[in-house]
């Protein structure tokens, strides 16, 4: 474990970050700890995110009539379809 340029050295970080060290390199990890250091940062499962951007496109493709086949196309009820659009439109 040797010191790179920027004084940041593997065996000094916390377990989450030396994982991201040893995928990503000290640049990566200076600049986490320069944007969010002393904070917390969120990040979401993989499921929750796709189930997001999931979401975001149902209520974009949406023309009023297309409920059921949005439900098909993205393997949701019509029910959920339904429940994404009110939500879209609360929040709108």
């Amino acid at each position: 474990m040797s010191t790179n340029w920027n004084g940041i050295r593997e065996r000094d970080l916390p377990t989450d970050l030396r994982t991201i060290y040893k995928k990503f390199g000290a640049d990566v990890v200076a600049f986490l700890i320069d944007e969010f250091g002393g904070g917390s940062l969120y990040v979401p499962s993989m499921r929750s995110y796709r189930a997001r951007v999931r979401d975001e496109l149902i209520a974009k493709e949406f023309d009023g009539t297309n409920i059921a086949s949005l439900a098909r196309k993205f393997g949701v009820s019509r029910r959920y379809v339904r429940i994404i659009i009110k939500k879209q439109s609360d929040t709108a």
